[in-house]
């Protein structure tokens, strides 16, 4: 997804709801006059805390659907390259390849 911008984590909540990282640099806060009641902001401070393991896990799934990705359009084109053109079975392989691509990139 890029450079990481934000800053580096990992995150942790104190006592008092507020996010930091482990060197002490305040990232949030999550007080709980803020919400309605001490559970709501630990539970929205833990949610804070977890945005940078949260991230990189969005990037190394991404980078896996882009890998899957390529697998099924070279699959797609293997099929055409080496069965007959007459296997219904590799024709409806080929139609529900087209029709999870034009899905998947919205179209």
């Amino acid at each position: 997804m890029g450079e990481t911008k934000h800053t580096p984590g990992p995150w942790e909540v104190d006592h008092h709801h507020l996010v930091r990282t482990v060197d002490g640099l305040q990232i949030a806060c999550a007080y709980e006059f803020w919400v309605r009641g001490a559970e709501q902001g630990a539970a929205n401070a833990r949610l804070i805390a977890a945005a940078p393991e949260t991230a990189a896990e969005r990037d190394r799934l991404a980078e896996r659907v882009r890998q899957l990705e390529h697998v099924i359009k070279r699959t797609r084109e293997v099929i055409i390259d080496h069965f007959d053109d007459g296997c219904d079975e590799c024709a409806n392989a080929v139609a529900l390849i087209d029709l999870a691509l034009a899905k998947a990139e919205g179209r």
